[in-house]
């Protein structure tokens, strides 16, 4: 396991620690949370990032045509 990877494990394991004690729920369950709040947010970015790069592309084109 890569320094970075095992950090991030660490630090999630961290979170559900926390969020168990906060909650009063098992660690198990506050494991799962906290992965499917990374999991949502991946997609978030990766839509984020696929709507800059259209933009971008669009931007491109038109000034492409003006030139023409």
């Amino acid at each position: 396991m890569s320094k970075m990877s095992a950090y991030r494990n660490f630090k999630r394991r961290e979170r559900a620690t926390q969020l168990a004690a906060e909650k009063n729920i098992t660690f198990e369950e506050a494991l799962a949370q906290i992965e499917a709040r990374e999991n949502k947010a991946s997609e978030t970015l990766a839509k984020m990032a696929k709507s800059r790069n259209k933009e971008r592309n669009t931007k491109k084109e038109k000034k492409h045509d003006q030139k023409n």
